[in-house]
């Protein structure tokens, strides 16, 4: 079976197929029915909103680090939604209001903000509502205690299908080295979809793909067409797996040529520079022979870390 959709991060894998769902849509209403009173389920849910604040700035560091100080900026934007949710009152609101625990008052205030951004005619702000439901399941995981997408079981090398993928599952699949992803929707300016670029995950964005496959099927995708394959015959995997042996080795031959001048057909050379932020930033140039520094972000220097630095 071929699927066509909307390729989202260029790139070949192939692999098991592996489900995941969606904490803030699955999960079914929780009630009080022990006897906690409301002042508690607040207490439960400073607490669940503080931890996940703290993810969010270790996710925020760690980024920074890894690929650059304008990716981490989403997750300190991230950090401030989270601050803005739990001062609004809704939340309290929401407890007084009914007999509804800590994680259902959290699922039904993050959904209504998501459906608000998602309601909006600004393209852009509706890509907003990802970042809404990002956090909104970051404090549902420290409310229930579980893994809310199962993350953690989705084996190495596997191609995941979701309705929706969010920064944070970025992060979580790029350290599980999943081979792709498959979604059923995806802003190509979303967060999630520039973070999976900077991750080199091929991603395809392909309408209602998570009720068009099963768990366990062998799939293969393709992110510079924005197709999918799934239960491929014997003639149709041997000549993707070509494609990916060639698609590798031109990966291996960029990495070697990206280091030599960058001329023109007439022979004039192009200086190639890069823009700078983070120590990350100068590897990343230095390793893709940049020729130097086109801009240095110097503001970095104050926003990546807790004190101001030093003259030195």
């Amino acid at each position: 079976m071929k699927l066509s959709g909307a390729p989202i991060a260029s790139g070949l894998a192939m692999g098991t197929l592996a489900l995941v769902g969606d904490i803030l849509e699955c999960r079914g209403p929780s009630r009080r029915g022990d006897g906690t009173d409301p002042e508690r389920e607040w207490t439960r849910i400073e607490a669940a909103f503080r931890r996940a604040r703290a993810d969010v700035d270790a996710s925020a560091r760690r980024l920074e680090a890894e690929v650059g100080a304008g990716i981490a900026d989403v997750f300190r934007a991230h950090g401030l939604m989270l601050d803005g949710v739990l001062a609004s009152g809704e939340l309290q609101s929401e407890l007084r209001a009914s007999d509804l625990d800590a994680a259902r008052a959290v699922r039904r205030v993050f959904r209504r903000l998501a459906e608000k951004f998602g309601a909006l005619t600004n393209a852009t702000l509706q890509e907003r509502r990802d970042d809404v439901a990002d956090l909104g399941r970051r404090v549902l995981r420290h409310l229930e205690g579980d893994d809310p997408y199962a993350l953690a079981r989705v084996p190495e090398g596997a191609v995941v299908a979701t309705r929706r993928v969010l920064p944070s599952d970025v992060i979580a699949l790029a350290e599980r080295g999943v081979g792709g992803i498959l979604v059923d929707a995806l802003g190509e300016a979303s967060h999630a979809a520039l973070l999976v670029r900077e991750k080199s995950i091929p991603t395809v964005a392909v309408a209602g793909v998570f009720d068009r496959v099963r768990d366990g099927d062998e799939v293969l995708v393709d992110g510079y067409r924005g197709e999918v394959i799934v239960a491929p015959d014997e003639v149709t995997r041997n000549e993707f797996r070509r494609r990916t042996a060639e698609y590798r080795a031109t990966l291996v031959r960029c990495r070697g040529e990206c280091r030599e001048p960058a001329r023109t057909l007439d022979g004039t050379v192009i200086g190639v520079e890069a823009n700078l932020g983070t120590r990350r930033d100068v590897e990343l140039a230095v390793d893709n022979g940049a020729d130097g520094v086109g801009l240095f972000r110097i503001e970095q220097l104050y926003l990546g870390r807790e004190l101001p630095p030093t003259e030195d």
